[in-house]
C-alpha cells in the first residue's frame, strides 16, 4: 500500500474473490492483510470449518504457508491441525489453552451457525487477533441489534457440518440463528475492533483491531453502507414462539426478549 492511499477500506468490496472460501471472503481477507501486514507468526484460528476444504483460512494455509488451529464439531484431520471439538462460550478459553493459541496472532474466524456472538464475547481479551471474521445473519434488519438466546436447546442438525457445536435437540435450518450485523458490530467495537467489510452474500463481517487501523489513517465506511440484506435461501421461517430473540443496547445489555419472525 502506498502511504498516501487512505481510501483502501472503501474499496474492499471490489476485492471479493473466491478461491477456497464460501463466497468472496478470500479476496477481502488478502486485501486487508496486504494493507495492514501480519505478524512473524503468520498464525490463524478458525472454528466451524467443516472439513477445512471450504473455509476462510485455507488460502493462508495452502497458498501462503501459514499455520494455525482449526476446530469443528464434526470433523478431525491432524494433517491440517483440525480438531473435533464441541465449541461453546463456556469452553472456548479452555480450548485456546489446550491448543496453545498465542495471545497475539493474525486472524480469528468464527462460524458456528448459532451462538457466535456469545463465543466471541466469552473469549478472553488477552487474545488479540489482528483481524476478526464473524458470521452474521443477513436476514436481520440493519436497525436491529439482536442475537439468539444462548440457552436455547435446539440446534440445526447439520449432519456433516459445523453447526450443532453443542447439539441438543435437532431442528430445521430456520432463520433463528446467529446475530444481526449491528449486534456483532457493537460487540467487537466494545472489544476494540472496527467493522470494515461485509461480503456481498451477507455471510461474514470483517473487523480490524483499532490500534492497527489507527496506524493506517484510513476511514472505514459506516455500517449503513456496509450492510447487506440477503436471507439464506434454504432456511425456513421460525414458527416456534418459545424461540425468542435477545435485543441489545450498544453496551451489549439485553433490553428486550421476544419472538419476532424474520
Amino acid at each position: 500500500m502506498q502511504p498516501s492511499d487512505r481510501d483502501w477500506l472503501k474499496r474492499l468490496k471490489t476485492a471479493e474473490q473466491k478461491v477456497f472460501s464460501q463466497n468472496g471472503e478470500d479476496g477481502i481477507l488478502l486485501r486487508i492483510l496486504a494493507n495492514i501486514g501480519w505478524s512473524d507468526r503468520r498464525y490463524y484460528v478458525e472454528f466451524g470449518t467443516e472439513s477445512g476444504n471450504e473455509c476462510n483460512t485455507r488460502i493462508l494455509r495452502d497458498l501462503l504457508g501459514w499455520s494455525g488451529l482449526l476446530m469443528d464439531g464434526s470433523n478431525d484431520n491432524p494433517g491440517i491441525n483440525l480438531h473435533k471439538e464441541s465449541i461453546t462460550p463456556e469452553n472456548i478459553n479452555d480450548l485456546f489453552a489446550k491448543y496453545d493459541v498465542p495471545e497475539e496472532f493474525d486472524v480469528l474466524s468464527i462460524d458456528v451457525d448459532f451462538d457466535d456472538y456469545w463465543i466471541r464475547k466469552a473469549l478472553d481479551r488477552k487474545y488479540r487477533p489482528r483481524v476478526v471474521i464473524m458470521e452474521v445473519n443477513g436476514a436481520l434488519p440493519l436497525e436491529d441489534s439482536r442475537t439468539i438466546d444462548p440457552t436455547d436447546s435446539q440446534r440445526w442438525p447439520a449432519p456433516g457440518g459445523k453447526a450443532s457445536t453443542r447439539r441438543r435437540r435437532p431442528c430445521p435450518a430456520t432463520f433463528y440463528f446467529g446475530s444481526s450485523l449491528r449486534a456483532i458490530r457493537d460487540l467487537n467495537r466494545l472489544l476494540g475492533y472496527t467493522l470494515v467489510a461485509v461480503d456481498a452474500q451477507a455471510v461474514n463481517a470483517f473487523f480490524i483491531r483499532d490500534d492497527i487501523l489507527e496506524c493506517q489513517g484510513a476511514q472505514p465506511l459506516p455500517i449503513e453502507e456496509l450492510y447487506v440484506h440477503n436471507p439464506p435461501a434454504p432456511n425456513v421461517p421460525e414458527t416456534n414462539q418459545t424461540r425468542q430473540w435477545l435485543f441489545l443496547d450498544e453496551a451489549g445489555n439485553v433490553v428486550k426478549k421476544e419472538f419476532r419472525p424474520v
